[in-house]
């Protein structure tokens, strides 16, 4: 997520304070026990904001701190958005009103900038990637919205191609926002909607189709043999009615099964630079080694065998 963003390094918690405040508004940072401001040797940060189509994607690395918004902080910056925030590597302890959850990888936390807030990184990395929601477009799409502390578990399915819909979105170009967008803000609202009725099933309907496909494909993307029409199978439905829950997230199955597999084996080429990419690659479910690089370069903009110095 990381090589989405330009991100800045911090070393000591004095700095990072500063840092955060460019990126996220106003927090109090304290190091973790047993360390200080200029010197804590469990800590480490990175901060970085980009705009997308003038929706604000803020990356988050920290360990080693614990960091606090309380009400003066809203009354010294004025922030008046919701944050979505998705963990991405790691875990944290997001804390906010009714809210009091221990993140993994995959699950999410809706916060609201306006009220106090506590996230504790002392336990080790964590790597979190969050949105900022203006308060009166998310208000107009999902009227009766509380007011923050909401956890979304990473098993929903919803909460799964929300993942892809906020990972497509920091890789797409400007022009190509828009539509994922609006494809975040349908999903978020329907688990409001769903919330609200006291009902976390999904099934295979509507958005809960593109989420539970999107499930099995990271079950199995690594077995050859399985493509969309495997996919179509498992899932009980007809290729145009799997096709169509794809394309209002601006994809397909075919290539998200080809982009989760690109991005298992980048992971695996990066973290064992001492194994073959034919091994990698047929690992990860490809047959075809030269479609493989093929795809590999136009994705990633380099050759597999160069991603250990990406």
């Amino acid at each position: 997520m990381r090589e989405h963003f330009a991100a800045h390094d911090f070393s000591g918690i004095g700095a990072f304070r500063e840092g955060i405040a460019k990126v996220c508004g106003c927090f109090d940072v304290r190091a973790a026990e047993g360390g200080t401001d200029s010197a804590s040797p469990a800590f480490q940060a990175s901060t970085a904001l980009r705009q997308s189509n003038g929706l604000e994607l803020a990356y988050v690395a920290v360990a080693g701190a614990s960091v606090l918004r309380s009400g003066q902080a809203f009354r010294t910056d004025h922030l008046d958005h919701f944050v979505l925030t998705i963990q991405n590597r790691g875990s944290a302890r997001m804390r906010q009103l009714e809210g009091d959850v221990v993140m993994r990888p995959g699950d999410m936390f809706l916060m609201d900038a306006a009220r106090p807030s506590h996230f504790n990184f002392e336990q080790g990395f964590s790597e979190q990637l969050s949105v900022h929601l203006p308060r009166e477009d998310l208000i107009r799409r999902i009227p009766g919205l509380p007011g923050g502390g909401i956890a979304i578990r990473r098993e929903d399915s919803i909460a799964i191609a929300m993942q892809a819909v906020l990972n497509r979105l920091c890789e797409s170009r400007e022009e190509a926002a828009t539509p994922l967008q609006e494809a975040l803000f349908a999903l978020f609202g329907s688990y409001m909607h769903d919330l609200a009725r006291g009902s976390a099933d999904h099934g295979v309907q509507g958005e809960g189709l593109f989420g539970e496909a999107l499930r099995l494909i990271r079950q199995n993307f690594r077995d050859p043999d399985f493509s969309a029409g495997t996919l179509c199978a498992l899932l009980g439905v007809a290729p145009r009615q799997l096709q169509r829950a794809f394309a209002r997230h601006g994809d397909s199955p075919r290539e998200q099964i080809l982009a989760i597999r690109l991005d298992a084996a980048r992971r695996r080429l990066m973290a064992e630079p001492q194994r073959t990419v034919a091994d990698i690659a047929y690992e990860q479910g490809f047959g075809d080694l030269s479609h493989f690089y093929r795809a590999y370069r136009r994705r990633f903009g380099h050759a597999p065998g160069a991603a250990s110095h990406h």
